[in-house]
């Protein structure tokens, strides 16, 4: 069990990088973000009170060097080098953290973890807007194969380098399904369905099939709470999957609810299920393409923190977790939690040591009004 962190009077743990930080100092960058995303927002939308809260926005020139980086990353993978693949994670990380460009060679200073060879190719990058090993890379065979096996469900790092040593492309994987266990073979048998983005107006038909059959199920007073997460609650243009989030309550039983979208031959597959979390594979008729589909059961006592972690997006989720650091609070999916008992491994507060918000927050808003915020509204994370 990790010991808990105690930080000076003055100062909390910092739930990204589990060390002390002093209140005032993030207070003062809180400000500033919050300040330059109002800013980034477009004059329209500033007239409507919802939307004067900020869009959390990772600046474009930051976005194209992490995907740089991440190829090298993923090619260092291919070869078995850990130590390399770690230190691009670990400026990558960094990266993601900032809240402006990187433009000069100071603003490589403010990375952590950065070694000469890769500070290199960021200043390659700052010159050219590119990073010459990168084009390379993409013209490897090998990486080639690699990008394509990273995209069957289940397939990870080990089992990418162990497939790689056993075929030399993807059609011959195809000729031996036994070199995949029974959720890979699931991965790859739709794969081309899997790799396919869901437009909007599709996620809105899954919508309707699932809340059918949920309000049917649960017809009763209590009626049934449910949201579809993610990119589409964000109203992305398109999404990955279809995430949806179920508030629990007196006789909700998942499996019942998986068995009657199986009846409608709207679930075709299952990956994993379990009491509280399904993962498989749904498809509105079998002309449609198959995708992936996750349910969560989440409790009363943190629906709306899990509503508000899986709507996402990542960056709004580290600047609501910065906010709750400037209280002296530690946020996650499961609730608050004080900031000095973090878990310092996770940066994040667990579901244990929770502090009772029953009494106060009994909606995604009120989080917000406990943290002192105006509201943001979902097409603004």
């Amino acid at each position: 069990m990790n010991k808990e962190k105690v930080c000076p009077e003055g100062k909390v743990v910092n739930p990204l990088t589990g060390r002390c930080i002093n209140i005032k100092a993030l207070e003062k960058k809180m400000k500033k973000i919050e300040k330059a995303a109002n800013a980034a927002a477009d004059a329209p939308a500033a007239k409507a009170q919802d939307d004067t809260s900020p869009i959390i926005v990772q600046p474009e020139n930051n976005k194209k060097l992490i995907d740089n980086l991440r190829i090298l990353a993923d090619y260092e993978r291919i070869n078995k080098e850990p130590f390399k693949v770690k230190a691009y994670e670990k400026v990558i990380g960094s990266i993601e953290l900032l809240d402006k460009n990187i433009e000069t060679l100071e603003d490589i200073k403010l990375l952590k973890g950065v070694g000469k060879k890769i500070e290199d190719k960021i200043i390659e990058f700052l010159n050219t807007g590119n990073i010459s090993e990168v084009v390379g890379v993409l013209n490897d065979p090998k990486y080639i194969l690699g990008n394509k096996l990273k995209g069957i469900y289940g397939v990870g790092p080990a089992k990418i380098t162990e497939l790689m040593t056993k075929i030399e492309n993807f059609e011959e994987l195809k000729e031996h399904p036994e070199l995949l266990n029974d959720k890979q073979k699931i991965g790859l048998k739709y794969y081309d369905d899997m790799n396919l983005r869901i437009p909007m107006a599709e996620g809105k038909q899954h919508l309707k099939v699932v809340g059918k059959i949920l309000n049917n199920l649960y017809s009763d007073n209590d009626g049934i709470e449910f949201e579809f997460v993610g990119s589409f609650r964000r109203k992305n243009k398109d999404m990955g999957d279809i995430d949806i989030l179920i508030k629990n309550r007196k006789g909700l039983v998942l499996k019942d609810i998986i068995k009657q979208l199986e009846d409608k031959s709207y679930i075709i597959e299952k990956l994993a299920q379990g009491n509280n979390k399904f993962m498989g594979i749904c498809r509105l008729s079998p002309e449609l393409p198959a995708r992936r589909i996750d349910i969560l059961i989440a409790d009363p006592s943190y629906y709306y923190f899990a509503l508000l972690y899986f709507t996402g997006s990542y960056n709004f989720n580290i600047y609501m977790r910065k906010i709750a650091l400037t209280k002296g609070l530690s946020l996650s999916e499961y609730g608050f939690k004080p900031a000095t008992g973090a878990n310092t491994a996770t940066g994040v507060a667990t579901n244990k040591n929770i502090i009772d918000t029953s009494d106060t927050i009994n909606s995604e808003e009120d989080i917000f009004k406990y943290l002192g915020m105006t509201y943001v509204e979902p097409h603004r994370r």
